[in-house]
């Protein structure tokens, strides 16, 4: 980070005035005069951030949320002290500390269904608004490649003037062998463009990558990577390119399912592929489907960070701090409450 993290900005409601910074070490926080509401963005070391999240919500009233990337494996991570996690990677639920916690999808709050979260205790050891997953985000951060977040869905070039009828360049790694194997026996006839590449978009710039290969295809292969849930699939949807891919828990956990093409085997996919590419109709009412469906998930997830987000910064004033100054200063000699502005 901040490089490598995943920036939500994009996502926010209009109302959230709001700034980034970043820090090379936990130990920076500490030493830094924070008085706001905070949304911290991290990889590791949760039980130290919490800690502090804790520590700043009974010193000044103030909130303080996470956003938690790269946690694929379901780790066990521990987010006490948090008033709300978003977090990548989908469970239903989570294991370690936080064993047992329920994951809700961003953007069911405001467009799906089922109870929305328990009453808000600002004093729980476990996030008091809940921890809810988001889809993972593009990969390729390209000045002038605009996504769906800020562009009509109609815009999107139509799947029948794309000269490509399938593309895939990544790593051939063991979870896709599966897929290159098949496709080059059973979908051999599909011409897909298929490139064993180490380097992200075969090496190409990202403005390459994204204009000469994924704008240019009718269907994206959208195999697992670490996780089933990989950048690739906001990306094609993102360019209208439409997704083709194995069947996974996480793409069922939205308020309505992605329109995609899905099967439980990749000879199903390819099957399903093949029928689509001789159907021009239907592969473009999918290409709209899915362009549309991505617009619709980018605004539930605007209403529901706004409904969290009013609540946590409702629920944590500064009159709600439960220690006083001297108290807080005794806390570890943090530098911004010695400096009154708490």
């Amino acid at each position: 980070c901040p490089q490598k993290c995943a920036l939500i900005h994009s996502l926010l409601p209009p109302w959230v005035r709001y700034r980034y910074t970043s820090m090379g070490h936990i130990s920076e926080l500490f030493r830094r005069q924070i008085d706001t509401h905070v949304l911290i963005i991290a990889r590791a070391g949760l039980d130290k951030l919490g800690a502090w999240a804790t520590q700043h919500r009974r010193c000044t009233g103030r909130s303080v949320g996470l956003l938690h990337m790269a946690d694929e494996k379901n780790s066990g991570s521990t987010y006490k002290g948090f008033a709300y996690v978003v977090r990548h990677f989908y469970f239903p639920k989570l294991s370690g500390p936080a064993q047992g916690e329920y994951v809700r999808a961003l953007g069911n709050l405001t467009c799906g269904s089922g109870p929305r979260w328990p009453n808000p205790k600002p004093a729980s050891s476990s996030p008091a608004l809940g921890v809810h997953w988001i889809f993972l985000p593009r990969g390729t951060i390209t000045p002038g490649v605009v996504d769906l977040t800020t562009r009509s869905a109609a815009s999107v070039w139509p799947s029948s003037d794309r000269p490509l009828n399938c593309s895939f360049i990544g790593m051939e790694h063991p979870p896709r062998k599966t897929m290159f194997a098949a496709l080059r026996t059973q979908g051999a006839d599909l011409k897909c463009l298929l490139a064993s590449s180490k380097a992200y978009g075969g090496g190409k710039s990202s403005w390459d990558y994204v204009t000469k290969t994924l704008e240019i295809s009718k269907i994206g292969l959208c195999p697992s990577g670490n996780n089933p849930e990989t950048h690739r699939m906001a990306e094609l949807l993102a360019t209208g390119t439409v997704p083709a891919m194995l069947d996974y828990p996480f793409l069922h956990a939205t308020f309505t399912a992605p329109p995609v093409i899905v099967g439980g085997n990749w000879t199903e996919v390819i099957s399903r592929m093949r029928g689509l590419l001789v159907d021009r109709p239907g592969l473009e009412r999918l290409q709209m489907e899915g362009a549309e469906w991505y617009g619709q998930l980018h605004r539930c997830i605007t209403c529901d960070l706004d409904a969290i987000l009013f609540t946590a910064m409702r629920l944590h004033k500064l009159e709600n701090a439960s220690l006083t100054r001297p108290e807080c200063e005794r806390l570890g000699g943090h530098a911004h409450w010695q400096t009154g502005t708490a």
